[in-house]
């Protein structure tokens, strides 16, 4: 089975969400950076918006990934897994859990901290490969 991902980071909302809905079809996930701390994303306005994930949910997709962390936060900073949760929250469909999550037993405090569907690991991953 193959997946092509959707990615985009220069993010100027109104035409990432067109192109991502009208791309639904060809993909079989979206990744739309919104905690990126460099000048030209915050200018071009990624930042955490539940209100964002809320939108994407009316799409039609079937789950969504959530990173822990705010523009500021840096990688060594722990994840807001509270953050997490707050998104789980407001949505119906499967959330998957993103950061801080090096080893089993942090994909288990990660699911029971957030109520997330599952996690991915993708700096932890390229690491620690199994």
């Amino acid at each position: 089975m193959q997946f092509r991902v959707f990615y985009t980071t220069l993010f100027h909302e109104d035409k990432v969400i067109g192109d991502s809905i009208n791309r639904c079809n060809d993909v079989a996930a979206i990744d739309i950076n919104m905690g990126c701390p460099r000048a030209f994303s915050l200018s071009g306005g990624m930042g955490a918006a539940l209100e964002l994930a809320r939108r994407i949910e009316k799409t039609g997709v079937d789950a969504i990934a959530v990173h822990g962390r705010y523009v500021l936060d840096r990688p060594r900073d722990p994840a807001k897994w509270s953050g997490i949760a707050d998104v789980v929250s407001a949505l119906s469909i499967p959330v998957i859990a993103n950061g801080d999550v090096f080893e089993y037993d942090d994909f288990q405090r990660i699911k029971s901290a957030t109520g997330g569907f599952g996690s991915k690991t993708p700096r932890s991953g390229v690491v620690y490969t199994i």
